[in-house]
């Protein structure tokens, strides 16, 4: 019960009649924060960019697993311009300010003596979305790269993060499908605080090491899953009391899928080779 948070958001999806949107959202709880957002798909009428704005500042415990448990203030506000290739590439650049602030200040929380990290953040990213459904993909690719960079002299952060994700979807028949994916994190420049170490055991997760924590300042993993269709997806006409009618149409299906997963992490100080793996299924 102690661990609960909760909260609310307010979005207006359609502000200015232009399909952008605005939110404002909220928790309370363990880990309080709140977050303003501004999304406006299409800038002009000729090109076609996007815009993101972002402010956020969050009060969380971080659960470190080299430094213990530590409360940790963050404070961030992101501006993120796009554009679009065609349907299925995009480029984004990034500019942004983020402030870590820790009332512990153990040796390796941050790397100011102080307990307060500030710097700015500068990132562009590349993405190839092929997939046929984004939520449960048969067919396509996918491709993310992207580099940031932290810190420009400002402060003692000064590090540079590279990462890829590459998954692909190949249909074996009309009801079977493997899907495989390989992503890398990889940190350089200069000292690293925990707060920018990769991890496993939170986002990214090894089947049988599934609440396992590994951390590091690179990582590697990879998966493979085979799915097998049950009965192919249909559709069905659905209609309920309020419902508007675009959402009256719905598709369902029923799939078994088998997994398998490996990675690992490791610091720039290790020898990769002696790095132990983990894999799971």
């Amino acid at each position: 019960i102690k661990n609960l948070y909760y909260g609310a958001a307010l979005i207006h999806q359609n502000f200015r009649g232009r399909n952008e949107k605005v939110m404002a959202s909220g928790a309370f709880g363990f880990d309080p924060w709140f977050n303003l957002s501004y999304r406006n798909p299409k800038l002009t009428d000729e090109d076609d960019l996007f815009l993101n704005l972002q402010l956020g500042s969050s009060h969380m415990r971080n659960q470190n697993i080299s430094q213990g448990e530590y409360d940790q203030q963050i404070l961030s506000g992101h501006a993120s311009l796009g554009k679009r290739f065609g349907l299925f590439t995009t480029l984004t650049g990034l500019v942004g300010y983020d402030e870590w602030n820790v009332g512990d200040t153990l040796p390796g929380r941050t790397l100011s003596r102080d307990g307060k990290d500030h710097y700015i953040v500068l990132s562009v990213g590349y993405l190839y979305d092929k997939r046929d459904l984004r939520e449960y993909p048969l067919d396509g690719a996918f491709v993310s790269l992207a580099a940031t960079k932290y810190g420009l002299g400002e402060s003692e952060v000064d590090l540079i993060r590279y990462q890829i994700d590459v998954r692909t979807y190949q249909p074996l028949g009309s009801d079977i499908s493997v899907g495989a994916r390989g992503f890398g994190s990889f940190l350089s420049g200069g000292r690293s605080p925990s707060y920018l170490h990769a991890y496993f055991g939170f986002f990214d997760r090894i089947r049988g090491y599934y609440s396992t924590v590994l951390e590091g300042e690179n990582q590697l993993g990879g998966s493979v899953e085979l799915r097998l269709g049950v009965f192919k997806p249909r559709y069905a006409t659905v209609s309920l009391p309020g419902l508007p009618s675009e959402f009256s149409v719905w598709r369902y299906g029923l799939y078994a899928g088998f997994f398998a997963d490996a990675g690992t992490t490791w610091y720039r100080t290790d020898s990769f080779a002696d790095v132990p793996w983990y894999a799971g299924y």
